[in-house]
């Protein structure tokens, strides 16, 4: 039997068990994906055994995704860019770290003509937000980056460098058309500390990359009392980022709509 784990501090609240079981049933693969909720003191050391163990893989959640990299005996390319990483995989004692935050974005919120030259204003500076600015530059949009301290984002801006993806300043801003909350404000049950005029987001796609399946998170709520034409949360980019995971492990690809459509696994 395959074994896998979500690994996080809290992470009781996670639905990846289910997700991936569902993932495996389609599949008709015999897997075992458990929740593994570790202290700060007892992380290293519990990474370390997941790989004695025999697990063949797990998610990283808050608050390890960039702790995590020192651990790591390899990352990848696009976990080095964002700073973190979300998902492991163990082989031969060894354990590999890849983030699929950017590609699980890009999946999970598909625009009808593509996002080649909409204007995306991204609120955070995290590993999120790091490798969101960059799926989203890659596909031809113009991202502005907002965050609460000046110099994690100047940090950000200076390590992605990359011409599509600059500094927001309200005062050059052009028409926006699409607002990300790429912050972890949403499972505290707050805004984020950085947020635009209300009025930017008149007419505009809101979305926040927590997700909650029983109400509005605040950042939704706020984005459609401020005038957003249409607001999601991060349901489609878990589902999305657990796809990838899951392929990266096992070899097999999963079919995800039912599962964004229906918001249930």
């Amino acid at each position: 039997m395959m074994r896998f784990c979500v690994i996080g501090y809290p992470a009781k609240h996670s639905l990846s068990p289910q997700l991936h079981q569902a993932f495996a049933c389609q599949v008709r693969l015999d897997i075992c994906y458990t929740i593994v909720e570790v202290s700060p003191d007892l992380f290293e050391t519990q990474i370390q055994a997941l790989a004695n163990e025999g697990y063949m893989g797990a998610n990283i959640t808050l608050p390890y995704k960039s702790r995590v990299l020192s651990i790591a005996d390899s990352v990848s390319d696009n976990a080095q860019l964002a700073r973190s990483a979300n998902t492991l995989k163990f082989e031969d004692h060894r354990c590999f770290a890849d983030t699929t935050d950017g590609v699980g974005f890009l999946k999970g919120y598909p625009q009808k003509n593509g996002w080649k030259s909409q204007t995306v204003l991204l609120l955070g500076a995290g590993g999120a937000a790091c490798s969101i600015a960059a799926a989203l530059a890659s596909e031809g949009a113009n991202v502005l980056v907002m965050a609460r301290d000046a110099e994690r984002q100047n940090e950000m801006l200076k390590k992605l460098n990359h011409p599509r993806i600059l500094a927001f300043h309200a005062s050059s801003h052009q028409g926006l058309d699409v607002v990300i909350n790429a912050t972890s404000a949403s499972l505290l049950g707050e805004l984020p500390d950085c947020l635009p005029e209300s009025a930017l987001l008149r007419n505009t796609v809101s979305i926040d990359v927590v997700y909650n399946l029983q109400q509005h998170t605040p950042f939704m709520q706020w984005s459609m009392s401020s005038g957003a034409s249409s607001t999601l949360d991060g349901w489609n980019m878990l589902v999305e980022q657990g796809a990838q995971s899951f392929y990266w492990w096992t070899g097999y690809s999963v079919d995800t709509e039912n599962f964004k459509k229906n918001r249930r696994v």
